[in-house]
C-alpha cells in the first residue's frame, strides 16, 4: 500500500504544484524552528501556510502520535511530509485561462479517481491556446487545444 494513504487529509488541501512547493517550503522553515527553543514550529507553519493545511498537518501530527514540541519526532514527520509531497507524481496541464476554485477541484477530482490519487497538477497558462488543453503526464504529451484541433481540420481541407 501506497505511504501517501496515511497523509490523505493533506492530499484534499493540495491540489497544484504551486500549493505543493509553499507547504514544502513551510514545512522546511518549520525543520528549522525545532532546533530553536524560542521558535513554535506550528506558529512557523501559520506565518507560511493558511489555516486549513497547517490544521491538517496538526492532525496527522496528532494522529501519528507526534509531538511537535519534540525536535527530533517532529523533524522526521515533516521530513516524510516533505518526500511525500515531493515525491508525488505530477501532471503538467497548460490551459488559455486561469480555472476557478471549482473548475480546480473538478479537473484534481477527476485526476486523482480516474488516474493516480495523489497526483499534484502542475498548471500553466498560455494565452495563445483558443481553447482546450495540452496535457503532459508519464512522458506523454497530448494536445487537446481548439488551436490543434482547428489546425488539423484545416489541413485537411
Amino acid at each position: 500500500m501506497n505511504d501517501n494513504y496515511q497523509y490523505e487529509g493533506l492530499f484534499d488541501l493540495i491540489f497544484t504544484s504551486e500549493q505543493r512547493n509553499a507547504c514544502v517550503n513551510a514545512l522546511q522553515h518549520a525543520i528549522d524552528a525545532s532546533y530553536d527553543t524560542k521558535k513554535d514550529i506550528m506558529t512557523v507553519l501559520d506565518e507560511f501556510l493558511p489555516y486549513n493545511i497547517t490544521n491538517a498537518i496538526l492532525e496527522l501530527a496528532e494522529d501519528h502520535n507526534i509531538k511537535l514540541r519534540d525536535g527530533a519526532s517532529a523533524t522526521n514527520f515533516l521530513t516524510v511530509l516533505i518526500d511525500m509531497l515531493k515525491n508525488a507524481p505530477t501532471v503538467d496541464i497548460t490551459l488559455a485561462f486561469y480555472p476557478t476554485y471549482a473548475q480546480l477541484k473538478e479537473i484534481i477530482t477527476w485526476w486523482r479517481k480516474e488516474i493516480e490519487p495523489h497526483i499534484i497538477l502542475n498548471l500553466k497558462v498560455d494565452q495563445n491556446l483558443l481553447a482546450g488543453a495540452v496535457i503532459g503526464f508519464n512522458g506523454e504529451i497530448t494536445n487537446l487545444s481548439l488551436q490543434d484541433s482547428l489546425n488539423t481540420f484545416l489541413k485537411k481541407t
